[in-house]
Parts: structure tokens; C-alpha cells; sequence
């Protein structure tokens, strides 16, 4: 048991609280005992200043990531040898020297364990308990951006997944003001006492609050609490079993009696077996779940046969810690339903799993909507598996603070609720914290009467059966409408319906007309839907897809289609899909919401949403043995770094991402650096280049069957000049030996009247050849004319290089991720502007690196851009599986770009080929000479080949001429032209003048 220090007496206190507290008016309803007047009100007090910390709480614990090891790793065999609390090697080159923890306790999982052989006998044989062992969690008080680390961290070969932690607070707000009446609107609204008179009186169900603790010796809740009968009586010497401080029962924890305390009164307090309160909050939701029925003492709650398993989680100070701990504890003690009044904004995969261990053990997890008043997804409310309430007042109108969206499952009364307070008190809060345990109790009650339910039917029924409050006042017209869950909870109905019905989404699949994936404007978007139905059969399901009000200028064609009868747990999907065009005047990287109801009969068994993300800013080219992503303002990989999501990364045949990040740099040492990669800090990236027109695809192209062209700017000027403007052409080409590289071409030109000196251009590039980029070398090679990175700890991976094409002077820096001098430069603290200068702007400065994660800048400069003029800057990507296939591909990358003619015409020489396309049949090329010259003009391919002969060395008059391109071969060589990028040559004695034609036969 714990010392006094958390007993809730402090004598003779009344009248320096109130001289304290005097600015401040606070009504409670208590026992005649004057000295604990103090205690209450600074319970209050406290109440409000967590309140407004949680508004403004972190998304993620400071220095702290979970990681989850692949079971059969060796990096995990020698963490449980440990005792799961050992150094990770493989970790310390991003984080430093760092500790480390179990994300659950052996006790914990040994418990959980016991409950899962308990329920076997009817559950799958998949044992979901195991999995949990290898959850580890990592402290780190290196100065580090963990966001950034993390996504390279997940990339290690023995991690099944890698994440910050987030951070969970409250979801209450502090009421104060008392109205006349005793306000357990709550009980009346739900139906609760209608329902306690359908259930026996004998029968018990256990509802977890895992919370701040629970006064168990509050006069409303002292009869209610749950108690462990394994470690009450007296064991065999005769001691009482609640303090011998054994483990009686074996299920882990010793002298567990009455709940267990996870937080302890302070971070860093040990764990014990008192979950007595430091803090009023889970008292108050305990009493709304269950408080006494017909006691003649202060309030009831909604389930009159709960018993209230005491789970703490948080400190004395409203801190929580180990909150999904507490979780896996209450479904291993048996609880069908878990009551979480809390959450926070950020997802965890190692929630999740917790999530789906406890439902399949039995549990039903409800959990708070959040208090933000927006349409957010909120954690755990955003989980798979949980209940998610959102709260409403006395009037069924969603409250102010309460957040919304499809998520939800259903409403509860969370408005000026009355409850139990520590130490024999009452008073009220507001929050989905309060909806939560009003809900929670509904659910007890199912549980009671179809104890054959699992969680997830459970919950259906307890949707099915709320009460549409989507028209009442206050909801109807509202964005909200439909997105407060299926109504407010109704326990009667819960209990006496005997037909509920209701459906879910599963999934929604998305496909364009194209198939390119990059769903653009013009294109047709496909949708298909697959739902389940939970419940009793459907006559005649229907769905239908509409646009969401915020995506209402979509048409939508078939937006009803029918599925006909459906049984219980029965999958089916409409024979059609749904489809779209995506609107031409849609901005780029747009999300479109579209509303899914299913009906049976015309009656709604179902409400959800999904999205469409579209006209992405970002290309894919992937036609030859490279796929690489190219975004519109000079980043290669990802649109969205450090995230990483938007794209395919860059990839050579079937081998994973091994470009975390690349983008383009320039600038000049008055300037700055412009830039679009990772900056100071460097979970941030720079925005100093700006697009003008999106990426477009073209296949085939007009200088290589694939081509990926856009338009960007620096975002501010260069050396007083204007900005400069950048056209970025990347090109793939495949057969003839150009499998193996993409060439990308920066065309810089200077708008202004000003000239700029001195430029340099440059593409900064991130290479994780190996898993997450450790124990990888790059090299510069003066010999060969290119840089290259290998891995070194495994082969059969890819070898991968960058080459400058063009003619400027070449700059190399070669570095380590982690470096952190001055002559050895790393990012992953930060890439400062001066660092990017410093690599950017040195020459040949440093060729290798160490074996470690490795980035590397290849640029072109000095170089000068006069007024009015453009400069082209061309690089190479290209790959192999050892050295001598990079220099094959190399080579092969310089002959394509030395063969491609500068395709610049001259504006004294108007060269044009009509039709451009062409088809099948013949082509004009025309031309207009301002003087007699003698002509020649030739189809030339890619390689520079000659295909057809159109003249020779002819002498031509000025003016206007023509000649006939045939597709099909006619002509000197007599060679026809397959599907593919050309060009026709003209040469003058004004010079030579070139114009692509693409041919589609």
C-alpha cells in the first residue's frame, strides 16, 4: 500500500483556502466535512491549468521513440537476452548513446498471456499476445531530430516498424458553476434506467477506467469497485493476501487487489498496487460509469451493475504514463469494457497492436473523440477497433469542444455532468472525457445481456441502437451533421432491439482511366467499395457515394447501386464502381472527400468517408530498369520529405527506395543558396524554389520516349538580379543499351537586365543503398568522371552514381550523415545555409566518406548567366549491380546526350512538322530560309541515327519550302519510323536547326 502522502486528509485547511482561493467562486456539493474544502478546490484549480496545458500539449515525448523488432532478427535475440533493456548497436550512429525499456512489462504480458489461454478455446489460433514482446521503447538526450531519424531509422533490417512516441493528455474541461438542479441529465437521456429494470440484479460486469486512479473509498463508488479475489483472504501462513507481497494469484503483479497504480505520484515514482487518485479526473469518470444505484447518496451511473476496475495511468499532476500499459493490464484482468478518457493528436503503430491484442482478449476499448471542436482524427479515437464518442449536451446538440468526423461511432452526454469527486465530493466537468464513461457504462450494460458478443458486435449494437440526432437543433446543417456517430448512446434500445442493423466500409480501392496512378485533371477515376454488414441481415443493401459537401463541384456518375440481401459478417462489394473526372480547374494536390451511406430498405446502416488525393504536383517515371519520382519544384523521390509518402522514391528493377532525398541547389556566395532539401532544423525543408507550372508526363516525349517536363523559380533574386527561372526536362529512355540511367537537364535562364556571376548548380542527394543508409561508402572518381555509392555489409544491391554532362567546371562534396566538422560536414543535426554553400561551391573538395549513411552534392560552377541569356545544366542518374555496369551505364548516359541535337531553333529559320504527332500517314516539315542557301535535312532517332533522307545538299531559293515525311519508311534509307521521339535536322549556312516529332502509329 502507498504511505499517507495520498490520503485525503489535511485537517483545519478552510479558511486558508479560502483566503487563497477568494478571487475565484467554486460551488461543490460535499459531506459535511469542513477541512476537506481545501483539498476539492485545489483539485479544481490544478483541473484548469492542465486544461489549458493540454490544449497546447506536444504531439510527441521529447527524446523518446518506440521501435518494433522483426521477431527472428539477431538485434532482438540479443535484446531479450538483455532482460529487453540492453543498447542497440545499430542505433547509436543516429541517436547517440540511449536506453532503453519495455514498451509492456513481463508482468503485463504474462498477464495478458493468462487471459489469452483463458479465451483460446474459442478465439483464433493466432496468439496476439506475443508480438508485444518485441516493442521496445528508446530514450535518447542527444540533441537530434528525431522526425527525421525515425524515418530513416524504419528502413534498419531487423525493424518491423520505428516511431516517435506521442503524447496523451486529458480530454476534460473543469464546470464550476452549479446549476439548480442535480443535473444527471446523462442517466435520464440515455434511457440508462429504463434499461436497469431488463437486467438481474445478480448479474456484474467490469468496467476499466485506466485513468488518474479512483477514490475507492468514495461513498458513491466503495460498493462498486472491482476487487481481485485472488489476492484477498488470507494466504497459507495466515497473512492477508491484499499485503504479503506476494503474487497469490500469479498473474504478475503482486497484491493487485484492487486495480494497479502504473504512474506512480510523480514521473519516475515506482509502480505499486494503489490506484487511489493524485488527481480528480478518473474519479469523475468512474462515477458516471458506475456510481451506485439507489444508495440515497449522491448520483448514479449509467450501468447499475458496473464494477470499476481502477487502472492508473496518470500522476499526481495529470502527466500520463504507460497509458496503453494500463490497456493491455484491464483486458488481461477481463474487462469487456475499457473506459480511456484521453488521447492525443499523433498515431502509433504500437497502439494499434496494443488495440487489436486487447479486443481480440475481449475487450471493448472507449475512448474520448478529443476536446479540439474540429474535424480531426484524434488517438486512440482514429484506431481501428475502438469506440469513439463524441459528446453533446442536455439538448443533443454537439458540444462546442467536442471534435467530429467519420471516425466517431457515437455521442454521449458530455456537457455539465455531474460525478464523483476524490475524497466524498461532487462536481461537474465538461469534456468527451465525461461522454466517454456515460458511453462506456451503455456498452457494460450489452455486455451484460449478450455476454456471447464479441467487442466489435458489442459496439455495432450499441451504434445501432443511439438515436438520430443529426436533425436536432444545433446539429442539422452543420458540418458536423453525420459525423457525430450514429447518435446519442440508447441504453434501452441497446437492450431491447432485437433487429439492429449496421454495415461498415472496409475498404475503398482507386484507379485512373490511364494508369499511371497520378489521378490529374481529365483523367477517370474508378472507385470501388467493399462493406460488411455486423448485424442482423439486410434485405436490400444499397450504397451509395456522394460528394462531400466540401467536394461538391465533383461529378459523381451512379451514385446508388445495389448489393441486395446481406448476412451477418457477410462481405460484398456493387458490381460497378463509382467514377469521376477529375475537374481541370481543381488545384494541384487537392484531397476530394466523397460520403458513403449504406441503406437497407431506405434505412441508413451505415455512414463513412474516404479521400482521393489528386493532381499531384509529382511524376513517376518508370520505363526503363530506373523508377524515380520528380516533383515540380526540383525534388527527385518524394513530394513530401520528410514523410516520405508522396511517391515511389527512386528504384532500380525490384529493389526498395534507396534515395531517402534529393533536390536541386543553386546560387551564388552574395545570394545564398536556393533550395528545396532539408534545412536548419532538418526534419524541415527549404522552400527557395518555387514552381510554375506542374510536372507533366509525357510518353513518348519530345527528346526521349519519356519524359517528365516542369517549370519552377528561386524565390527571391539573384546578385540584385530577378529571379531565375528553371525548366527541368527528365528523360528515360529503355533497349539500345540506355536501360540503366536517367538524364536530368536544368535549362537556368535570367530574365533581367543584370548580370549574375559566379552561379553554381547542384543536386544534393541522400543515398540509403543499405536498409536505412548505414554501412554504405561513396566515392568520387576523377579517373571515371563520376561519383558512386555502394553498400558494403551486403551484396546483391544496387550500385548507384551521378554524373555532370554539361560542360561547367564540377563540384563534388562527399559526405557523412553524421559528420560534424568543419572538413567533414553531416546533416543530421541540421544543413545549415553556409554548410550548403560550403558543399556546393568548393570544387572536387572531398571524394569519400566513411561506411556510414552517406549524401553527396554533384554540381556544376562558377559559371555566368548574362542578362536576357540561359545556361543548361545536365546530370545523369544512373545504376548497376557492381562497378562495371555503372561505367556501361555511364558511357551510355553521355553518348545519349551528346547524340540528342540542341533542339533551339533559330528565329530567322521557322522549322515546324504538321501533323506533331504523326500517325500513320504523311507528315509536312516546313521552313521558311531569309536567303538562298544550300540545304540538307534528315530524320534523325535518339542515337543520333540517320532514318530517312529528305535532301541533300540542295540549293534553295529564300522563302517558304516543304518536304513529305512518310512514317511508313518511303525515302532515301527507305527505314520506317517505329513508335518514338525524332528529329527532324535542317542544315543551312545560317546554321543547323532541329525540331522533335514524336511518332504514334
Amino acid at each position: 500500500m502507498k504511505p499517507l502522502s495520498k490520503a485525503w486528509f489535511i485537517p483545519n485547511v478552510y479558511e486558508a483556502a479560502r483566503c487563497i482561493f477568494a478571487p475565484y467562486e467554486v460551488t461543490i456539493y460535499y459531506p459535511m466535512n469542513a477541512f476537506r474544502f481545501f483539498l476539492v478546490t485545489l483539485c479544481v484549480m490544478i483541473a484548469v491549468t492542465v486544461g489549458s496545458v493540454a490544449d497546447n500539449a506536444k504531439l510527441y515525448v521529447p527524446g523518446t521513440i518506440i521501435l518494433k523488432f522483426k521477431q527472428n532478427s539477431e538485434q532482438y535475440q540479443q535484446w531479450l537476452q538483455s532482460g529487453r533493456s540492453s543498447e542497440i548497436n545499430e542505433l547509436v550512429p543516429f541517436i547517440g548513446a540511449h536506453s532503453t525499456e519495455a514498451y509492456l512489462s513481463d508482468a503485463t504480458l504474462h498477464l495478458m498471456a493468462q487471459r489469452y489461454t483463458f479465451k483460446a478455446r474459442i478465439m483464433s489460433p493466432v496468439d496476439p499476445i506475443s508480438q508485444l514482446r518485441q516493442i521496445a521503447v528508446i530514450h535518447t538526450s542527444k540533441a537530434v531530430d528525431l522526425g527525421l531519424l525515425v524515418n530513416k531509422m524504419k528502413g534498419l533490417a531487423f525493424v518491423e516498424y520505428v516511431e516517435q512516441m506521442p503524447e496523451r493528455h486529458l480530454c476534460f474541461t473543469p464546470n464550476d458553476t452549479l446549476y439548480s438542479d442535480i443535473g444527471e441529465y446523462f442517466v435520464k437521456n440515455t434511457r440508462a434506467m429504463d434499461a436497469w429494470d431488463l437486467l438481474p440484479d445478480s448479474t456484474t460486469v467490469k468496467i476499466a477506467i485506466v485513468d488518474t486512479g479512483v477514490d475507492y473509498t468514495h461513498e458513491d463508488l466503495k460498493d462498486v469497485i472491482a476487487t481481485n479475489e485472488g489476492e484477498m483472504g488470507l494466504d497459507a501462513s495466515g497473512h492477508d493476501k491484499r499485503t504479503n507481497g506476494i503474487d497469490d494469484d500469479n498473474n504478475g503483479f503482486v497484491d493487485d487487489w484492487i486495480g494497479w497504480d502504473f504512474a506512480g505520484a510523480f514521473a519516475g515514482a515506482p509502480e505499486d498496487n494503489d490506484p487511489a487518485p493524485g488527481y480528480i479526473h478518473g474519479t469523475h469518470c468512474a462515477g458516471i460509469a458506475g456510481a451506485t444505484v439507489n444508495n440515497h447518496v449522491g448520483i448514479a451511473g449509467t450501468c447499475n451493475h458496473a464494477r470499476i476496475l481502477a487502472v492508473k495511468i496518470g500522476t499526481d499532476n495529470a502527466a500520463l504514463i504507460k497509458s496503453y500499459e494500463g490497456i493491455a493490464y484491464a483486458a488481461g484482468m477481463g474487462a469487456p469494457v475499457i473506459s480511456c478518457s484521453w488521447g492525443g493528436g499523433a498515431s502509433s503503430l504500437a497502439e494499434q497492436d496494443v488495440v487489436n491484442a486487447a479486443t481480440e482478449l475481449g475487450s471493448l476499448i472507449v475512448v474520448a473523440g478529443g476536446n479540439d471542436g474540429a474535424e480531426e482524427t484524434f488517438y486512440p479515437a482514429g484506431y481501428k477497433n475502438v469506440l469513439a464518442v463524441a459528446a453533446v449536451g442536455r439538448n443533443d446538440s454537439k458540444a462546442s469542444f467536442s471534435n467530429y468526423g467519420t471516425n466517431i461511432g457515437v455521442s454521449a452526454p458530455g456537457v455539465h455532468i455531474l460525478s464523483t469527486l476524490p475524497g466524498g465530493f461532487y462536481d461537474y466537468m465538461d469534456g468527451t472525457s465525461m461522454a466517454t464513461p456515460c458511453a462506456a457504462g451503455v456498452c457494460g450494460l450489452v455486455c451484460l445481456k449478450y455476454p456471447q458478443y464479441s467487442p466489435l458486435q458489442v459496439s455495432a449494437l450499441v451504434r445501432a441502437t443511439a438515436d438520430n440526432i443529426d436533425t436536432k437543433l444545433g446539429n442539422n446543417g452543420q458540418p458536423w451533421m453525420h459525423k457525430i456517430g450514429s447518435g446519442r448512446v440508447n441504453a434501452y434500445n441497446a437492450l431491447t432491439v432485437t433487429s439492429a442493423k449496421l454495415a461498415q466500409v472496409i475498404s475503398v480501392e482507386t484507379t485512373d482511366s490511364d494508369g499511371d496512378g497520378a489521378f490529374d485533371a481529365g483523367n477517370t477515376v474508378n472507385m470501388v467499395v467493399h462493406i460488411q454488414n455486423l448485424l442482423a441481415p439486410l434485405t436490400n443493401a444499397q450504397v451509395m457515394v456522394v460528394p462531400s459537401p466540401s467536394s461538391q463541384w465533383v461529378a459523381l456518375s451512379d451514385t446508388i447501386q445495389g448489393i441486395g440481401p446481406m448476412i451477418q459478417s457477410q462481405s460484398s462489394t456493387p458490381s460497378n464502381s463509382y467514377h469521376f473526372v477529375v475537374p481541370a480547374n481543381l488545384p494541384e494536390n487537392s484531397t476530394l472527400s466523397f460520403d458513403v451511406t449504406v441503406l437497407d430498405e431506405n434505412a441508413v446502416v451505415c455512414r463513412s468517408s474516404f479521400t482521393v488525393f489528386v493532381r499531384p504536383t509529382y511524376r513517376t517515371l518508370r520505363n526503363n530498369n530506373i523508377t524515380i519520382t520528380v516533383n515540380s519544384r526540383g525534388n527527385f523521390a518524394y513530394n513530401d520529405y520528410s514523410s516520405n509518402f508522396q511517391g515511389d522514391g527512386c528504384r532500380y528493377k525490384n529493389s526498395s527506395s534507396f534515395l531517402f532525398e534529393g533536390g536541386l541547389m543553386l546560387g551564388t556566395q552574395t545570394s545564398g543558396v536556393y533550395d528545396v532539401v532539408r534545412g536548419n532544423p532538418a526534419n524541415n525543408q527549404d522552400s527557395g524554389l518555387v514552381m510554375d507550372s506542374p510536372a507533366v508526363l509525357n510518353v513518348p516525349g519530345i527528346l526521349a520516349n519519356t519524359q517528365c517536363s516542369t517549370t519552377f523559380h528561386t524565390s527571391g533574386t539573384v546578385d540584385g538580379a530577378s529571379r531565375l527561372n528553371i525548366t527541368q526536362d527528365v528523360l528515360q529512355n529503355s533497349g539500345n543499351g540506355q536501360d540503366n540511367f536517367v538524364i536530368s537537364q536544368y535549362d537556368i535562364s535570367n530574365p533581367s537586365t543584370l548580370d549574375v556571376s559566379d552561379l553554381y548548380c547542384g543536386v544534393y542527394a541522400d543515398w540509403d543503398i543499405d536498409a536505412s543508409g548505414q554501412n554504405n561508402i561513396g566515392m568520387y572518381d576523377p579517373t571515371l568522371g563520376f561519383y558512386y555509392v555502394q553498400a558494403t555489409a551486403h551484396s546483391g544491391l544496387p550500385w548507384i552514381g551521378m554524373q555532370l554532362l554539361s560542360q561547367q567546371p564540377l563540384n563534388v562534396y562527399m559526405m557523412d550523415n553524421d559528420g560534424t566538422t568543419s572538413d567533414n560536414i553531416g546533416v543530421y543535426d541540421n544543413y545549415t545555409a553556409a554548410e550548403k554553400w560550403t558543399t556546393l561551391s568548393s570544387g572536387i573538395a572531398r571524394t569519400q566518406t566513411n561506411n556510414t549513411d552517406v549524401s553527396a552534392i554533384i554540381g556544376a560552377g562558377p559559371f555566368n548567366l548574362k542578362a536576357g541569356n540561359h545556361e543548361k545544366v545536365v546530370f545523369s542518374i544512373f545504376a548497376g549491380m557492381n562497378l562495371d555496369e555503372l561505367k556501361a551505364a555511364a558511357d551510355a548516359a553521355k553518348s545519349f546526350v551528346t547524340a540528342v541535337p540542341d533542339a533551339n531553333s533559330d528565329p530567322h529559320v521557322a522549322l515546324s512538322v504538321y501533323p506533331n504527332p504523326l500517325g500513320s500517314g504523311n507528315a509536312s516539315v516546313r521552313y521558311v530560309l531569309p536567303e538562298a542557301s544550300r540545304v540538307s535535312c534528315e530524320l534523325v532517332d535518339l542515337l543520333g541515327n540517320t532514318v530517312q533522307i529528305l535532301a541533300k545538299n540542295e540549293l534553295q531559293n529564300a522563302g517558304s519550302h516543304i518536304f513529305v515525311l512518310n512514317p511508313l519508311g518511303r525515302g532515301e534509307t527507305g527505314t520506317a519510323m517505329s513508335r518514338g521521339t525524332y528529329f527532324v535536322r535542317l542544315t543551312t549556312q545560317q546554321g543547323v536547326f532541329v525540331e522533335p516529332c514524336i511518332v504514334l502509329p
